[in-house]
Order: C-alpha cells, then structure tokens, then sequence
C-alpha cells in the first residue's frame, strides 16, 4: 500500500499562481478543473491534515482570483458542451481549467459551469454560492430540473442536458459534503489514524511553503451577458 503513495509523488507538486495582490502556492492540477477537487466532498482530508486543508483553501483562493482578475463570469470544470437552439451537444469538455497551473494544455476557456463553485462552498460557502448564483443568472440557467449543465461565457448557448456529476457536486458541497459521515466510520474501523499520517506526511513533503493565505477569495466580477442573446429563460424558472 505504500507502494501507491510513492508512486503518486511525482504529480503532487507545488506551484505558483500569480494574482493580482500576489503569488498564491497551489497544488498543481491536471487542468484545474474543479472536478479535480471531488474527493474533498467524500474522504475528510481537511480535518485528517492542517496542511492539506491550507494547500486547498489555496487553491480556491486561486480559482476565484483567477475568474474575477479575468471577468470570467464563473468556474471552469469539466461538462458536457454547450450547442445551437435545437440541437444536440456535439461533444464532452474535459481540458478546462487554468493554464497556468495546469499539466495538460487547457484547450476550451469559453463555458463555464455552476458546478465549478462546488470546491469553493467547501472553502466558502458564502463565496461559493455568490459564483454559483452568478452562473444561474444566465439566461436559460434554471429550467425544470434545476440548474443548466454549462453556458458559454457570452451567454448564447447551452447544454440542454442533466448529468448527475453536474448536479450532486454542487448540492452535496452545499451540506458541507459527506468527509465527516466517512470519518466517523473509518475512526470506527481504526483507518482513519493511518489516513490522517499518510496525507499529512506526503502535503508536507512538498508544501514547505505557503505563500498567498492572506490574499482573500475574489467575488464575480462580470456576469454573463443576457441582452440580444438568441435563447430565452424558462418560462417558470427565474431567480
């Protein structure tokens, strides 16, 4: 079992993003895709690692500064595509994120998700829900089911689809997620003292130093354009 951490070490590396008030040390993502973040709703690595949780605070930090510095009206993570009036998705977006503190090359920077804010509740809620509110804004963001797939950051298509990745982040990171029903059984069962040491031991390998726990998470700069667009709102579902 120790075989797999060692073998993780290469991809866990510290980086710099460079905001505006300053450099702020991040883990480095494969795209930094708020996906990437999803086992903070299910494993308690905030409360298993100081930290841990510091380096993920960072990062949201990082994701909020980033959209607000570039008035990107909300938060990139892998979703389906957007697409015309009456037609179908043509494909899955996966390589979105931020360039800068990325392995992979980030190829679509133009549709954002209200998903993307599920890491940020987690590290604000408050924040959180102001970026998750600021994508509902959108027209045609709210429909029947709840919150729309994605958007373009203009504001002129959609994806018409619902996708459960889309809708439980965003609900669950709302209550806080599950980490804390997950740590009380592995305390139960005697896992967790061993979790805590391994997360906390390979964090602090690499993350000596912090820099950036002072800059503040960014609010919504711009918002999605909603004047002379050619979709329209569902009838019944504004906010």
């Amino acid at each position: 079992r120790e075989s797999v951490w060692i073998a993780k070490r290469a991809k866990l590396q510290s980086v710099e993003y460079d905001s505006k008030l300053g450099p702020i040390t991040v883990q480095r993502g494969f795209w930094f895709s708020s996906h990437e973040q999803w086992k903070y709703l299910e494993l308690p690595y905030l409360s298993a690692s100081k930290i841990n949780r510091r380096v993920f605070l960072n990062g949201e930090r990082a994701r909020t500064q980033h959209s607000a510095n570039e008035r990107v009206p909300g938060m990139y993570a892998s979703v389906t595509d957007v697409c015309p009036l009456g037609s179908q998705p043509p494909d899955y977006i996966s390589a979105t994120g931020i360039q800068s503190i990325a392995f992979q090359e980030v190829t679509r920077r133009d549709v954002i998700t209200p998903y993307g804010a599920f890491p940020t509740m987690l590290a604000d809620l408050p924040m959180g829900l102001a970026w998750y509110h600021n994508m509902l804004l959108g027209t045609a963001m709210q429909g029947p089911l709840g919150s729309t797939e994605s958007i373009n950051v203009n504001g002129t298509m959609i994806a018409p689809v619902v996708t459960w990745d889309s809708k439980i982040t965003s609900v669950a990171a709302m209550v806080g997620g599950v980490s804390d029903i997950v740590e009380r059984g592995m305390r139960k069962d005697g896992t967790f003292d061993r979790f805590a040491f391994v997360i906390d031991r390979e964090w602090s390998r690499v993350f000596t130093q912090l820099n950036g726990e002072d800059i503040p998470f960014a609010p919504p700069t711009s918002r999605i354009p909603t004047i002379g667009v050619p979709i329209k709102d569902f009838p019944t579902c504004t906010l």
